[in-house]
């Protein structure tokens, strides 16, 4: 596992030793950026667009990947800007943009806070998943499309808990306390 800088001071990646990119850069990149894939993605997972929270909105799937595509570039303008935001003290910045989740993680008490960012749309098709480091540093660790009521159940994010976890034994391992101690 290696750590990836995105924004200097504000915004981290990990990249797990199974895979070529960041998460970073796999989401925003490759997985959200790339249409057909999508499509290809709610075709096969059709069946959550049908439940009844999904189909009060009415999504085809060639719907869903093209706002799964839209919210993403929405997402990575609003980090850019909270990022920026957090340099100059200004609001809203990263901090009141991720929000703790709760769940598995509600009464767990560790050093690297999980939290969660969503899409620009309301409901949002998209999760991006991070740990707080300190004030207005992040590091993400995984994202992806949200379509059940839990992460578990969602396609293609059943990881994200054991990989929170294993970032967080990894960060206390490395006795990573700030920015500074991440690339080293």
């Amino acid at each position: 596992m290696k750590i990836v800088k995105i924004i200097e001071n504000r915004l981290y990646a990990v990249c797990y030793d199974d895979q070529q990119d960041d998460e970073y850069t796999r989401l925003f990149y490759h997985d959200w950026n790339d249409i057909p894939g999508l499509i290809q993605f709610f075709l096969t997972h059709n069946a959550f667009l049908q439940t009844p929270f999904w189909k009060n909105f009415k999504l085809s799937y060639e719907d869903a990947a093209y706002i799964v595509f839209e919210e993403a570039m929405g997402l990575e303008e609003e980090l850019q800007i909270c990022a920026l935001h957090a340099d100059t003290e200004d609001y809203p910045d990263l901090n009141s943009y991720f929000q703790e989740f709760g769940g598995e993680f509600l009464f767990y008490v560790c050093d690297y806070v999980p939290v969660k960012a969503y899409g620009t749309n309301n409901p949002s098709l998209i999760r991006l998943y991070a740990l707080r480091i300190t004030d207005n540093c992040y590091l993400i660790v995984g994202g992806g499309i949200k379509l059940a009521k839990t992460i578990q159940e969602s396609p293609g994010l059943e990881k994200v808990i054991s990989r929170i976890k294993q970032v967080q034994a990894y960060l206390k391992e490395q006795g990573v306390i700030s920015a500074d101690d991440l690339l080293e």
